[in-house]
């Protein structure tokens, strides 16, 4: 029973990780959508790789700075201004939160280090998070992948 409550305690400490920041790239897709409603991003402006989401706080700073540059390209309303800057903070409050369950999902994980019989070997715990942060990240990479979506889409429409 206590492997089991284990096993869920890891589940929910590193998923605690990887959904806020999922929602974090959410609220920059938004920010995208918006964006492209105003004029021809691709043309105009050079994409922020995805091969950045291996580290997100590089990956939102470069996103916040390409969309300020847009705003400073684009005539916008003192509202859509607005609106653009409140996405900013909610990608940005998102990846603190996302952030505060990374370091949660560490202890937990090192609590549960501590009482295994793998306790002797740091390198084990150090190669466990290492895997369980990129897995998390990868998590996002995936359900923000463009082929992802129009499948989902195209599903939703027949």
């Amino acid at each position: 029973m206590q492997l089991f409550i284990n096993i869920l305690g890891i589940l929910g400490v590193w998923g605690l990780f990887s959904f806020p920041l999922y929602q974090a790239f959410l609220e920059l897709s938004e920010q995208a959508i918006t964006f492209t409603q105003h004029i021809n991003i691709e043309k105009n402006f050079k994409k922020i790789s995805p091969w950045l989401w291996l580290f997100p706080p590089l990956k939102i700073s470069r996103e916040k700075k390409r969309a300020l540059s847009i705003i400073h390209e684009i005539t916008l309303s003192d509202d859509e201004a607005k609106n653009m800057m409140t996405y900013f903070d909610k990608a940005t409050a998102w990846f603190y939160v996302a952030t505060a369950g990374l370091f949660n999902a560490i202890y937990f994980s090192y609590d549960l280090y501590k009482e295994s019989s793998f306790n002797q070997s740091p390198i084990l715990f150090i190669l466990f998070l290492i895997f369980m942060t990129i897995f998390s990240i990868l998590n996002v990479v995936y359900r923000m992948n463009p082929k992802r979506l129009d499948k989902k889409s195209q599903k939703l429409r027949k």
